[in-house]
C-alpha cells in the first residue's frame, strides 16, 4: 500500500490474449541460443538519476525515464523465433538471470556488444552500470536460436530498431551470468 500528499499515483493494468500457440515465456532458451536485446540500455536509470540537473545534455535520458517506448510491433513480430523473452524492468543482469535460471541455463555475456547510451561527462563505468542494473528500460530481452540471426536483423531494420546480439546460452549452473569467464553478481534492485 502506497500513499502520497503531494501527487497522484495512477496504476493500470492492462491484460490481453495471446493467440494459440503463439505464447513465448521466460523459459525456453536452448544450448546456443544467442542472447538479442533492442534498443540501448541504462538510459531510464541515468535519466532518473540526472533528473534535476538543468543540463541539455540529459533531455534524452529524462524523457526515455519518463516515456519509455515498449517494443510491442518488434515482439510480436519476432515471436515465431524467439524461444524466451522478457522485456528489462530490472536490470540487463537481473533479466538476463530469469530467462537463465528458468531455462537452466548458464549465459555468457559480451559488454562489448551491450548498446549503451552516450552522454557528455558521464563515465563509460556509470553508464555500464545503468544498463546492467538500472532497469526500467523496458527493451526486449530474448533467446533465439543462431538459424534466425539474419531473420531478427532485417525485422528490426524494417521497423527502425536498433538490435544487438549480446550473449549465448550454454549447459551449466543455471541462472548463472558470465563475462570473460568470471562470474558477474546481481546488483539490481531485488524486490523482496
Amino acid at each position: 500500500l502506497t500513499s502520497s500528499k503531494d501527487v497522484i499515483v495512477i496504476t493500470i493494468s492492462i491484460i490481453g490474449k495471446v493467440p494459440s500457440g503463439k505464447f513465448v515465456s521466460r523459459r525456453g532458451a536452448r544450448n546456443g541460443d544467442f542472447l538479442f536485446v533492442t534498443g540501448i540500455l541504462g538510459a531510464s536509470k541515468l535519466g532518473l538519476n540526472n533528473f534535476d540537473k538543468k543540463s541539455k545534455n540529459y533531455d534524452f535520458v529524462k524523457k526515455r525515464y519518463l516515456l519509455p517506448e515498449p517494443r510491442i510491433n518488434f515482439g510480436l513480430k519476432v515471436r515465431d523465433y524467439a524461444n524466451s523473452m522478457i522485456d528489462i524492468s530490472d536490470g540487463l543482469i537481473q533479466d538476463a538471470g530469469h530467462l537463465a535460471r528458468l531455462s537452466n541455463l548458464e549465459l555468457d555475456l559480451d559488454f562489448r556488444n551491450i548498446p549503451l547510451t552516450k552522454i557528455k561527462h558521464v563515465s563509460y563505468k556509470k553508464i555500464l552500470n545503468a544498463a546492467l542494473y538500472g532497469g526500467d528500460d523496458y527493451e526486449l530481452l530474448f533467446s533465439s536460436s543462431p538459424n534466425n540471426e539474419k531473420k531478427l536483423f532485417q525485422t528490426a531494420n524494417d521497423l527502425g530498431l536498433n538490435l544487438s546480439k549480446i550473449g549465448k546460452f550454454r549447459k551449466g549452473a543455471a541462472g548463472k551470468i558470465f563475462y570473460n569467464s568470471k562470474e558477474i553478481k546481481n546488483e539490481s534492485y531485488m524486490h523482496f
